[in-house]
């Protein structure tokens, strides 16, 4: 081998090249050099499946590299392509492997920022805009994929090569993709990922707590957002209203409580201001809070003995599935032994709280016999007439903790040309469950009023089935607020059908508000979620995408047969 390179450096290798017209079988054979020319050939007979030039099997003697050349991204086996003899070989067997070549993005980086003052060309404003124009100019749309043929063409190279119209809906491709490049089928098994999301969540949390109104004119953090550790870590606050500072975890669902000024030891600030409210209703009656005798261990937030009734004030981050650990039976089942001891366990969300205290004073000041005398009036002082769509909504939003509906027929009570009462009729909801009803059959659907009037959900139900003379009656009840033994729908002539089963709702990422699971129905979730697995249930989707979900104790289901 050596006297074969030894008679290339003489009579071929020019400088730094090589003399073009004896790298040619012609000359080796013009001049008796068959000999040295099968030489050259047998000592790189490992290229011969890739049909080199006589230059490349040169480069291999010369450079003592008697094998074929490999693509440096590490764990890429792929051959990388001859440039000429004096460069050698290209790095990379492709551009793939190229962008992930640590020296070929640096030397990209440096280029662009030398060029365009960023590290990527696309992220240079003008590069941007131009690119744009160009492509408003030449397609009339802002984005080339906007046009109908280029989504067409993208879809139908989909179906071609993978069999889907889009490349992440094949679960297998996506899985594979998902090992190859991180080494996990999963993305939220990825560390980082992990971490961002529970650093998004800290955030959201922090956001939710001091961003809005709820501890106004209370308690300040003395701490940013960005040095929030989470709710296991000790964190300094000050009491706006002493200016004391003390040091609280947001552990548990406890919010950050001056002891000076709410000494109470165990309940939250949105506890401590429903007890407060509860007090200033029942002066002379006895409040307990924290009381874990009456149920033998399970703790009542706030206890009335007087009137049977107890609260729970559930902060909605602390008690979901995931983030609290509360599982689909916990809120049930303690109403459940409420109500083997005749006592009233009302559930409020923290949420509820904030958006719509007004109306929770006023459901609270109802179930604890607390109205106000003056406000009362009577239903036969009162005029039941058809509702416009925005009376009956904006009186909804004011008085019923639902809000407003889609319903189609729509009564009021109207006292001295006041609507003080709204009651609400339509086909049963698909939402709860009813797709085929029959001809006569209707759901109430909402009843609310904006003071106590004495009888007034009779009058409105008899108005009612004078007028559509319906055959059947179906409503729901939320349990969290309704009585089992004692409430309107008995008292009206309905008959309770079902206690029903705990439903839920879904907390999205960076959020600490419901939202209604209806709205995230399997067959619309792939629309909806950034991230969407058919081959997945609708919770497993939803914490694909960092949702966390939330149970209530369900709704009675009462029926009413009319004659």
């Amino acid at each position: 081998m050596d006297t074969t390179i030894n008679w290339i450096k003489q009579h071929i290798v020019y400088g730094r090249g090589l003399i073009s017209k004896k790298c040619k079988k012609e000359w080796f054979d013009k001049y008796n050099f068959s000999n040295q020319y099968q030489e050259i050939l047998n000592l790189t007979n490992f290229l011969d499946e890739i049909n080199p030039s006589l230059p490349q099997r040169i480069w291999h003697l010369l450079n003592t590299k008697l094998e074929k050349n490999k693509c440096k991204n590490q764990g890429c086996s792929n051959t990388t392509s001859f440039f000429s003899f004096n460069r050698g070989y290209l790095d990379n067997c492709g551009h793939k492997c190229a962008q992930k070549n640590t020296n070929t993005s640096d030397k990209i980086k440096s280029t662009n920022l030398k060029k365009y003052g960023v590290e990527y060309g696309l992220s240079n404003k003008d590069v941007i805009n131009k690119k744009n124009q160009t492509v408003k100019n030449k397609y009339g749309v802002d984005n080339i994929s906007q046009l109908k043929e280029t989504s067409e063409k993208k879809k139908q190279t989909c179906l071609n090569n993978y069999g889907v119209a889009w490349i992440l809906m094949d679960s297998v491709i996506r899985r594979n993709g998902m090992i190859e490049k991180y080494g996990v089928d999963n993305n939220t098994k990825r560390k980082e990922i992990r971490e961002k999301y529970s650093k998004e969540r800290r955030e959201g949390f922090y956001d939710s707590l001091f961003s809005t109104n709820r501890l106004n004119g209370k308690i300040i953090p003395l701490f940013t957002k960005e040095e929030y550790k989470g709710s296991t870590y000790e964190h300094m606050f000050k009491c706006i209203k002493c200016s004391n500072e003390f040091i609280d975890k947001l552990e548990d669902g406890d919010i950050p409580r001056c002891k000076i000024c709410y000494p109470v030891i165990g309940s939250s600030l949105f506890e401590k201001e429903i007890t407060d409210y509860i007090k200033t209703l029942l002066p002379n009656d006895i409040v307990l809070e924290n009381d874990k005798k009456v149920l033998s261990g399970l703790e009542l937030d706030i206890y009335i003995p007087s009137k049977n009734v107890a609260i729970e004030c559930n902060g909605v981050y602390w008690h979901s599935e995931n983030s609290g650990n509360k599982n689909r039976r916990y809120h049930i089942n303690k109403t459940n032994e409420c109500e083997k001891q005749n006592i009233h366990l009302i559930h409020i969300f923290d949420d509820e709280w904030i958006d719509k205290e007004d109306i929770i004073k006023s459901k609270l000041r109802h179930i604890l016999n607390s109205n106000d005398v003056d406000k009362k009036v009577y239903a036969r002082n009162c005029v039941i007439k058809e509702t416009t769509i925005s009376e009956k909504n904006d009186f909804l939003q004011k008085y019923h903790i639902q809000g407003e509906d889609y319903s189609q027929i729509k009564l009021g009570a109207f006292y001295e040309n006041e609507l003080v009462a709204v009651m609400t009729f339509g086909k049963p909801r698909v939402a709860m469950g009813h797709k085929n009803t029959n001809k006569g059959e209707y759901e109430l659907i909402r009843f609310a009023t904006s003071r106590n009037v004495v009888g007034i959900a009779s009058k409105l139900l008899s108005h009612f089935t004078k007028l559509y003379t319906p055959q059947k009656i179906i409503s729901y009840a939320d349990r969290r607020w309704t009585y089992m033994n004692k409430n309107v729908y008995e008292k009206i002539g309905f008959i309770k059908i079902s206690n029903g089963t705990p439903n839920y709702w879904y907390i999205p990422p960076k959020s600490n508000k419901r939202v209604y699971r209806y709205n995230f129905r399997k067959q619309t979730l792939e629309k909806t979620l950034q991230i969407f697995d058919s081959n997945l249930t609708e919770w497993q989707n939803m914490q694909l995408n960092d949702y966390d979900r939330i149970w209530d104790c369900g709704s009675i289901k009462y029926e009413l047969i009319c004659k």
